[in-house]
């Protein structure tokens, strides 16, 4: 069986699952840039979060040496590639997913600079408010402002009501008047 066949199936496009039974980061990173089909995309993100998040919890319990170094280096190539289709996948389930895993991957506060810089770019009400979701959970300062102008001006009034409680959530109830 060819290489290709191996990696994305008979029917030419990626399989996820077996990528991802398979602790294949490196073809999941792969697959998430796979333009034909944004379901494989969403699912190779969550995959890629999947192992990632796994990934992590070894890292933790390792001390020292290259084979920890190689797993840190692992979660921040996937990461990147999360970031990249959180910013630039035209599918809003692809950059739903991708927030989804972000979000459980890193740190309360590792991402925030990138959720604001997405939330002003992004046309999806349900990304931004899983945006908003995650910017509550970090109750970071740096997103006020951007949390501000989209309680005030967002064309959908439940993200504009989502942007008033993560306010709230963050710095009480005098950063959201």
């Amino acid at each position: 069986m060819s290489i290709l066949k191996k990696i994305f199936g008979r029917s030419g496009q990626p399989d996820v699952d077996k990528l991802q039974a398979e602790n294949n980061s490196k073809e999941l990173r792969k697959a998430l840039k796979y333009e034909q089909d944004a379901a494989v995309r969403a699912s190779a993100a969550s995959a890629l979060g999947n192992i990632e998040s796994d990934t992590k919890s070894k890292v933790q319990t390792l001390k020292s040496g290259l084979l920890k170094q190689s797993l840190e280096a692992s979660i921040v190539r996937s990461e990147d590639m999360l970031a990249d289709a959180l910013l630039n996948d035209s599918n809003a389930a692809v950059r739903l997913e991708a927030v989804n895993q972000l979000g459980r991957l890193g740190q309360a506060d590792q991402f925030v600079d990138l959720f604001v810089a997405a939330l002003q770019q992004e046309e999806d009400a349900g990304v931004r408010k899983a945006i908003l979701a995650c910017l509550g959970k970090a109750a970071d300062p740096r997103a006020i402002e951007a949390l501000r102008e989209l309680a005030a001006n967002d064309s959908d009034e439940s993200v504009r009501e989502e942007a008033v409680r993560t306010l709230q959530q963050i710095s009480g109830d005098s950063a959201a008047g």
